[in-house]
Formats: C-alpha cells, structure tokens, sequence
C-alpha cells in the first residue's frame, strides 16, 4: 500500500515536470507563442443583432426612397417657379393635373398646389376693399396667438384672389404700413376654434368669388382701446393678385 502511494506521488510530480517543461519551451520559442496568440477568435452573431441589421437596412432604404423623392419634388417646383418665357399664366386646375401625378405623400402634394397657385396667379385691377376691420387678439393656431385683424370681405370679381395688399393708415400722423397678405386663415376667437383648421394649409391661400371672414396678423399697433380701431386708422387693399380657372 505503501509502495501504490509512492508511485502515484512519483507519477504526478513527473507529470508537472513535463507540464513545465512544455511551458518552459513555448515561452523559450516566440514562433510558438506567437501562433498561439494569433489563432482566429470566431464570434457568431447573435439574434438581436441580426434583427437590428435587418431594421438598419429596412430604414437605408426607406431614407433613399424619401431622397429620391425629395429631388423630383424639388425638381417639379422649381420648375414650376421659373417665370414664363411668354408671360402668359398657366391654369390652376391644369397645373395640378400635370403636376401631381406621381406625389406620394400629402407634403409633396402641398407643396405642388402651392407652386401652382404663384405659376397661375396674376396681379388684376379691381376695387377690394375689406368691409368691417376689427382688431384683436387673434388664434390661428392652437397655443400660438398674436395682434391683428378681423376682416370681411366680398369678393366680388370673377378671380380666386391668392394675394392682397393691406394698407393701414394712422388718421393722426399719415403714416402708413403695408401688409403683404397671402394667407386668409379664419376668424378664430380662442385655442379650441383655432384646433379645427384644415389639415391642408392651401385651403386657406385662396378666396373665391363670394364673401369671406379671415384674419391678418399686424403686431402690436399700441391702441390703448382696440375697440376704436376704426377710429384711429383707415385701410384699404391696394393691389391684388389672384386667377380665373
């Protein structure tokens, strides 16, 4: 029994000797050590990243889709903004068949109503003149507000009227500021009527033949009563632009 106990003990020890020795040996031969460390590492991707490259590639292409997009747009506008070469103004409704085909999204197609409302749009002779004037607080959208005025006015010409131009003259000193008006949002009195406006913002560039009620941002005009409005200002509209389809 004894005998068993010394011969393990002696396998063993030889056993780390040679262990040693091999180390020994492989850190005497850089070659060895070196190969050892340069033994390719596999790592095999796991699920989550696979699906997040999936969903990076799903958005590359989404984002080069909009790009493309984005040119002709761009492309159909500024052709659409160049000035005629025989100065004569294109249909409203003719522009918009030409023109939105093809438009993919409700921002494209905003953006093509509006470049065809300058294309068809031409300055007109004709005597507009707001009916009532009332100066206020005014709510064209929701949480934004700011002074101006509540007009109404009777269109009565055969034009859709896309532009005017407010004067407003001070009785006291004759001065006189000039407002360039190309949108006509409605009369809103507070926040909640204001949260009602029309999605699409072309609706509010034009007025068609009839009466209509909007307003038109001014600033401060410093009234100590904005009741008297009329009595402290004079207004009229001194040029017009607008298209008969």
């Amino acid at each position: 029994m004894k005998y068993i106990l010394v011969s393990g003990l002696a396998a063993a020890t030889a056993a780390m000797t040679v262990g040693c020795a091999h180390r020994h040996a492989a850190a005497a031969d850089p070659a060895r050590a070196s190969a050892r460390n340069e033994r390719p590492q596999t790592t095999l991707p796991t699920r989550r990243t696979a699906r997040v490259d999936r969903r990076t590639n799903v958005l590359e292409d989404r984002l080069a889709k909009s790009e493309a997009q984005l040119t002709l747009l761009t492309a159909q506008v500024d052709e659409l903004t160049r000035s005629d070469t025989d100065g004569l103004a294109m249909s409203f409704s003719t522009c918009l068949l030409d023109h939105l085909k093809g438009t993919t999204s409700d921002l494209a197609a905003v953006s093509v109503k509006e470049a065809c409302l300058r294309k068809a749009e031409r300055p007109f002779e004709a005597v507009v003149t707001p009916a009532n004037a009332r100066y206020g607080l005014i709510h064209n959208a929701p949480g934004a507000s700011s002074y101006g005025l509540y007009l109404t006015l009777n269109n009565a010409t055969p034009y859709t009227i896309t532009e005017i131009v407010l004067t407003l003259t001070d009785k006291e000193s004759r001065r006189e500021d000039s407002y360039v008006v190309r949108s006509f949002p409605p009369s809103f009195m507070d926040d909640a009527a204001a949260s009602s406006t029309a999605p699409d913002p072309t609706v509010h560039m034009m007025l068609p033949p009839g009466p209509h009620s909007f307003t038109v941002e001014t600033g401060d005009l410093a009234l100590t009563d904005p009741d008297r409005f009329s009595d402290s200002y004079d207004w009229k509209v001194t040029s017009v632009k607008g298209f008969v389809d």
